[in-house]
């Protein structure tokens, strides 16, 4: 009888849709990516992922759609760091191991020309800063992709956001290898 694999479940928004899914030997792989999530979304979705796939661990990549918020002065990141702390108590509560991304870097072109990064690094502080708290993982994204500027390098995204196929060859990788799948 064949032993059944740890799952792994990567939450998140459409950076985690459109991820081509690891096909990692000794994981199962569950994608719960939804393009649009904000945090406080997921924080309401989150138990229900949890007790539909049963991970192990979680790997978490939130809050780039959250990053307008902060922008246009509509989030406080005060607000954003207590809904993403409840979200890590939810996850870490389940029982799962916990990996928490930093927000991958954006481009400066479409969505992101010009944008303030300020906001992601705000954003960052405080995904480091409650992963931390909640005894999880951090998995740097933002400080292994970011180029000398901040950004990521030109023609790594569709949009400015939205990673290209090469980028997300050499993004997964990156996931994995910090997540321990093989």
């Amino acid at each position: 009888m064949a032993t059944k694999k740890p799952v792994a479940v990567f939450m998140g928004d459409s950076l985690t849709e459109y991820m081509p899914p690891p096909q990692p030997r000794d994981f199962e792989i569950r994608l719960a990516g939804y393009s649009g999530m904000g945090v406080e979304f997921l924080r309401r979705m989150a138990g229900r992922i949890l007790n539909r796939h049963q991970p192990d661990i979680v790997w978490l990549c939130i809050g780039i759609n959250d990053v307008w918020g902060f922008e246009q002065s509509s989030v406080r990141p005060s607000a954003w760091e207590e809904s993403f702390a409840d979200l890590c108590r939810i996850i870490t509560g389940s029982g799962a191991k916990l990996y928490a991304s930093t927000l991958m870097p954006v481009e400066n072109c479409g969505f992101f020309s010009g944008f303030n990064l300020e906001h992601i690094r705000t954003m960052n502080a405080i995904i480091v800063r409650q992963a931390q708290a909640w005894g999880a993982e951090v998995v740097d994204s933002y400080g292994h992709f970011a180029d000398a500027s901040g950004y990521l390098p030109p023609g790594c995204t569709e949009d400015g956001v939205h990673l290209t196929d090469e980028t997300y060859r050499r993004w997964t990788p990156f996931i994995c290898a910090s997540l321990g799948l093989s």
